[in-house]
């Protein structure tokens, strides 16, 4: 939208400067420029309306490039462009785009499914029949979402069943990425676990420092414990001369061990998954650099505070507390027990021949952006088919 406005605007304010510079009278053009003004703006109100829409959008803007959003009628759509009067989303479901006018897209109500986290909640209902033992199948459909690599739950329980189920040979590869992918999150998760009770240390440290205000034996020491929390994300402080000054930049480290040498290691096996389409393995390095580069900037900040803390000694603490609350909530989200697979039973149906206990399945899916949003589908689909497989090998087909 800006690429589209901003030469327009510049190419008019030039040109009135260069008219002015000549000496041309301008009073009677705005006369006219006035007039003409009303009945263009009379004519073009669904124009305008588009055109100021999409403003609003862009600088108070809900979604971003990517985001999937689900409109009012329930399609489900990925945002590729606010345009000047149009913005153009993707429809998965019938793999075509559309493009809404601002001011219609403006007064809908959309949920925006990406935001606060990619994490998608799914839900599907299963009827079984009533013959089967009920506690079993439900125990049986919990283990398999459990089960599956690309749903939320514990690392550890889902590394204990992940080689119970999804056996088929088409599905190998995905079982195989999914644990070494599994592993890799939780080493990730091991060393968050490490940084984040020393920021909170440092945190009491400072409480307890400022409160008589800080010497400069606290100083240094507070800035050796952060020293240890920059080593431990994978940044070293260096030292440069320049212009006769000292320069104090952080670069990172070649260690292998620390938050963003995991992190790195954890993307490069995510994007191996066999499900994933071509889109997919640039969107997931894009958005962890991204956040790798946000806490780079991050940390360089509250050194730099925590090297000259004369001005806000006593806020040195809330500064620690706000990049320990970044990393748990933007940087990575631990898994919380809320998001753990439940399966329901929501009651019987029955048919001339048969009577049916109805199942309901919910889980979270680890990222609603990739496969153009199908991820979700396909999961659901792979779960009831191994839940299928373990009732057929206990019954007949025809029971099922």
């Amino acid at each position: 939208l800006l690429e589209a406005v901003v030469p327009v605007v510049i190419f008019l304010i030039a040109g009135v400067f260069v008219l002015r510079s000549l000496g041309v009278d301008l009073t009677g053009i705005w006369v006219a420029l006035g007039g003409a003004t009303f009945v263009i703006g009379f004519a073009a109100q669904g124009i305008l309306a588009n055109f100021f829409s999409g403003v609003v959008l862009l600088i108070d803007t809900p979604f971003q490039f990517g985001d999937v959003l689900r409109l009012e009628n329930g399609s489900i759509a990925m945002l590729r462009k606010i345009g000047v009067r149009v913005t153009q989303l993707y429809l998965p479901d019938q793999h075509c785009d559309i493009y809404i006018p601002n001011s219609k897209l403006q007064e809908q109500n959309i949920v925006n499914l990406s935001r606060p986290t990619a994490y998608y909640h799914y839900s599907t209902e299963v009827s079984i029949p009533f013959r089967h033992d009920a506690r079993e199948v439900k125990h049986v459909m919990e283990e398999a979402i459990l089960a599956h690599p690309d749903t939320l739950g514990d690392i550890d329980q889902k590394l204990e069943l992940i080689d119970r189920y999804y056996q088929i040979e088409e599905l190998k590869d995905q079982r195989e990425f999914g644990r070494l992918r599994l592993l890799a999150e939780q080493d990730v998760n091991y060393k968050l676990e490490e940084i984040v009770p020393a920021l909170e240390a440092l945190v009491v440290t400072l409480q307890f420092a400022e409160k008589g205000g800080l010497t400069q034996e606290e100083i240094e020491n507070v800035q050796q414990e952060y020293c240890d929390i920059l080593a431990a994300i994978g940044l070293d402080v260096i030292t440069e001369i320049q212009n006769n000054r000292s320069v104090v930049t952080l670069q990172e480290t070649r260690s292998k061990d620390t938050l963003i040498a995991l992190v790195r290691e954890w993307y490069r096996i995510f994007i191996r998954d066999p499900n994933l389409l071509d889109n997919d393995s640039y969107i997931i390095p894009d958005e962890w650099e991204r956040k790798i580069n946000l806490l780079k900037r991050r940390a360089q900040r509250l050194y730099q505070k925590i090297s000259n803390p004369q001005r806000e000694e006593t806020r040195l603490d809330d500064y620690v507390m706000e990049l320990k609350q970044w990393l748990q909530a933007r940087f990575k989200q631990s898994r919380q027990k809320w998001q753990e697979p439940q399966v329901l039973v929501k009651g019987m149906e029955h048919d001339e021949a048969n009577c049916y206990i109805k199942f309901q399945l919910n889980f979270f899916v680890d990222d609603i952006k990739l496969e153009n949003g199908k991820r979700g589908d396909r999961v659901s689909s792979q779960i009831y088919q191994d839940v299928v497989q373990y009732l057929q090998q206990r019954q007949e087909p025809s029971d099922i």
